[in-house]
């Protein structure tokens, strides 16, 4: 492990290897670091001093001390209120801040990113034009430098802004030697952000990237550093700790161990280098055969105590909260999700949320049957799904939805304790699904039947396999004899040759090798 601890030598060594366009975007900022660290001034207006611990103050208690509840406001709604006859130090210093938390951002546009800063700014009672070099770093196009940090990030304004108040506030504590330690020693630095209250991880892990990108990667989330860690911790010997300061040692000494090999600069995410760390199943090749799906039965609740039910069986739909996420269709695999519900970068699992929105979003079917129920002993609906998921951002809450025909609307008593889960998949305890469907037995006409009957395969013969498959005829005759005789067959081989495409494809030929194959 010590043969990959780089010291400066080799940190500086390096910074060859760092993407230039990320190193950019925080070295061109470096002009309000300085401020923020040094004299104080404001770069938006230089006149001004506002990295003060009173115009800090002012912030923090106008948005930690008066939060705005609710949701008929979004954040800068409730920011706009709480901004409101603050003095002009304070108005310049929300500004840079929101500045601060947004420059990150890769995906984000430049007229967002301004927009947002001007927003701020509007409260000033003289009006103020953006000045260079901030007209400047706000055109950076988008998608060209910084971190995709997910749409978590974007709603903690509210969380950002006095997280950064209590910074400022701790650091105008210090004398000048420790504020000197902290300038020259990016670890003190970090340790100095640590001591100045509740650690915000995702504004901090940015703001330790701007002030120090020679040291810090462009990765925001705390949980995405910790996979990193665990995907390539075996070049380093493995991890050296749990806390913050391990943990971006430890990425510090991973780039040091792959630099070792590669001529250019890369990200984690570059290829070569994500497969190292993050290795996904491959997916499912088009040409699989389609198997039928049978009916799935899940247990539903429609908001804590169904409190949505009313509003729910009278449209015609069922809903999942956690609206923060924004679009559930927007997350590729259930680590992403976790990954964002982590707003705090503990490490929690959150097992039964993010089962609960991957299996509403991806593995519920029209054609399912939904029970909708209230606490652990009363059912309150049935119905069954008829739309794919969809997200309607026009919707208070509940905005992830389905559309769902809703048979049954009343009260029934739940036969024992209903599991507590939001979403639960009960299809494979046939007699539970069985007893429930007993509850709702009332001769309905079209009522569904508790077990389709399998889609009926297309036809396929000796013909299409020898047409899909890379064997000969007699290899085929061959396979088809055993499975005849013995009615089993092992395929052996490595890996990706067609064992598993071959064996379907057997399968698919179902009667047809049972009855004259030849």
């Amino acid at each position: 492990m010590d043969s990959f601890a780089p010291d400066q030598n080799t940190i500086d060594s390096l910074l060859r290897f760092r993407p230039a366009a990320d190193m950019a975007i925080a070295t061109d900022i470096k002009p309000l670091i300085d401020q923020m660290l040094g004299g104080g001034y404001s770069v938006l207006d230089p006149s001004t001093r506002i990295w003060t611990p009173e115009a800090a103050e002012e912030i923090r208690a106008r948005v930690e001390d008066n939060p705005i509840e609710g949701t008929e406001n979004n954040q800068w709604e409730k920011l706009d209120q709480q901004l409101a006859g603050a003095s002009r130090e304070a108005i310049l210093l929300a500004a840079e801040m929101v500045f601060l938390r947004g420059h990150g951002l890769k995906a984000s546009l430049p007229k967002s990113r301004r927009a947002n800063v001007e927003r701020v700014l509007y409260y000033l009672e003289e009006p103020l034009t953006i000045p260079e070099p901030m007209a400047s770093w706000l055109a950076r196009p988008a998608n060209t430098a910084g971190f995709n940090p997910g749409p978590w990030y974007n709603q903690r304004l509210w969380l950002h802004l006095p997280w950064l108040c209590h910074f400022v506030q701790h650091w105008a504590s210090l004398d000048g030697v420790q504020k000197d330690a902290a300038r020259h020693d990016s670890w003190e630095l970090q340790r100095v952000m640590l001591a100045s209250g509740r650690d915000c991880s995702d504004m901090r892990n940015t703001l330790q990237f701007f002030a120090r990108p020679d040291i810090f990667e462009p990765i925001s989330a705390a949980t995405m550093k910790r996979k990193i860690r665990a995907g390539l911790g075996p070049l380093i010997g493995g991890s050296t700790g749990s806390g913050p300061e391990a943990l971006d040692r430890d990425l510090l000494s991973i780039r040091a161990a792959l630099s070792q090999d590669r001529t250019e600069p890369f990200h984690f995410w570059d290829d070569g280098v994500h497969e190292l760390w993050d290795e996904k199943p491959s997916s499912a090749g088009t040409d699989e055969l389609n198997e039928p799906r049978r009916r799935h039965y899940w247990l539903y609740s429609p908001g804590a105590q169904a409190s949505e039910w009313g509003e729910f069986s009278r449209e015609g739909i069922m809903g999942i909260d956690w609206d923060s996420l924004g679009d559930i269709a927007d997350y590729p695999d259930r680590e992403s999700i976790r990954t964002a519900l982590d707003i705090e970068g503990t490490g929690a699992s959150n097992n039964n949320a993010v089962l609960a929105m991957w299996q509403f979003q991806n593995e519920i079917s029209e054609g399912d049957i939904v029970y909708a129920k209230r606490g652990r002993r009363e059912l309150v609906g049935r119905g069954e799904v008829i739309s794919e998921a969809s997200y309607d951002p026009e919707r208070a809450s509940f905005r992830n939805v389905r559309s769902v025909r809703w048979t049954h609307d009343g009260s029934w008593q739940h036969p024992g304790d209903a599991a507590t889960k939001t979403l639960t998949d009960i299809t494979a305890h046939r007699d539970y699904v069985a007893k429930l469907e007993a509850l709702f037995d009332d001769n309905e006409a079209d009522e569904p039947a508790l077990i389709d009957t399998p889609v009926e395969l297309p036809p396929y013969d000796r013909t299409a396999f020898l047409d899909q498959v890379y064997v000969d005829e007699a290899h085929y005759d061959r396979l088809c004899s055993v499975l005849a005789r013995k009615k089993n067959i092992i395929l052996a081989g490595p890996p990706g040759v067609g064992k598993t495409y071959t064996a379907k494809r057997l399968a698919g030929l179902g009667d047809y090798w049972y009855s004259g194959w030849r």
